[in-house]
């Protein structure tokens, strides 16, 4: 039923400063405990002016998804909710925060933009976090 596209394109920050495209994308669908399929859309934007961007963005959607299968995996008879998408962005910043201490880096130097869209035949949750630092993802409650 789905088919996924892929494309990206270097943006100013990174052929400013002669850099390769950053970006990092995931696109599967995942089936709950109790049958029903999610299509799972997660895209990232490592930041240009970031030591690490890509690799930020890379971790960003590896973790996302991961965390994002786990919640779908134990899903029965109920809904994506607000802290389903708290846990994923608490999920994806102790990725990075880890990641940056073992090569003795800042989570800053990870910095990167993710999207995500978890949605089935009834409902969809979409989240954004803008950076890895953000203090106050946006949150798109269920439709």
């Amino acid at each position: 039923m789905w088919k996924v596209i892929r494309a990206s394109a270097a943006g100013t920050s990174h052929t400013d400063l002669n850099l390769p495209c950053q970006d990092d994308c995931y696109a599967d669908v995942m089936r709950s405990a109790d049958g029903l399929d999610f299509l799972v859309c997660i895209v990232s934007d490592g930041a240009g002016s970031a030591k690490a961007g890509r690799n930020g963005a890379e971790l960003a959607c590896i973790t996302a998804r991961s965390s994002i299968e786990a919640t779908i995996a134990n899903l029965r008879l109920s809904s994506l909710d607000e802290s389903h998408v708290e846990e994923w962005i608490k999920d994806i910043r102790h990725s990075i925060t880890e990641m940056a201490d073992e090569q003795a880096l800042t989570a800053r130097d990870y910095a990167c933009t993710i999207l995500g869209a978890v949605v089935s035949s009834d409902k969809a949750v979409f989240f954004r976090l803008v950076t890895v630092l953000s203090l106050h993802p946006a949150v798109t409650r269920k439709v």
